[in-house]
């Protein structure tokens, strides 16, 4: 069950949004401390939607696109990971996450108070929190991609983002899982 009833302090309200921009930014990678006066270099927006399915992104049987191991398929996932969160199509999202990052998102919440058993679960859950939804849709709407390096079955990505006000950097993980690209969760907080 999703814990929408579950009633939160203002202090825990105001923890539990801090604590989504820990799980979009910090737990998804390595926070850079932010410019005084962040100039964007040239980046790629996030997409409201996913890139049209070509040979290198043609859909599976569920729907998520199936990338070469590239710098465009890293892009591809990571663009069509936000569009989803866009749409609230948590269960996609989820899918373009690695195993360990969904069980790490389990944790996190729980740590803030929010019970879930699936990262969709928790995801909706996050989103129900009174104010948590215009936090991450902040970091959604203003992520930007500055530069994809691959390496084998491995790849970085460092991108920026507004969270709270306050531009950021991030430099996340990607990793091939079952030939896919799936986003990582390196540990940080």
């Amino acid at each position: 069950m999703i814990p929408s009833m579950i009633r939160f302090s203002s202090a825990a309200r105001a923890a539990l949004a801090c604590g989504v921009a820990v799980v979009l930014v910090g737990c998804s990678g390595t926070q850079a401390p932010a410019a005084q006066a962040p100039t964007p270099a040239p980046a790629t927006p996030a997409p409201a939607t996913p890139a049209p399915a070509t040979p290198a992104t043609a859909p599976t049987a569920a729907g998520v696109p199936r990338v070469a191991a590239d710098e465009a398929g890293v892009r591809t996932i990571f663009n069509a990971s936000y569009a989803a969160l866009t749409k609230r199509d948590f269960d996609t999202a989820c899918a373009l996450n690695a195993p360990e990052t969904n069980a790490v998102l389990l944790k996190t919440v729980a740590a803030k108070g929010l019970q879930a058993s699936t990262c969709p679960e928790a995801l909706t859950g996050i989103y129900a929190v009174p104010g948590a939804s215009a936090v991450v849709d902040e970091i959604v709407r203003s992520a930007m991609i500055d530069s994809v390096t691959v390496n084998g079955a491995n790849a970085t990505i460092t991108w920026s983002a507004t969270a709270q006000g306050q531009r950021r950097t991030v430099t996340s993980a990607m990793r091939l899982v079952d030939g896919q690209w799936r986003l990582v969760d390196t540990g940080s907080r």
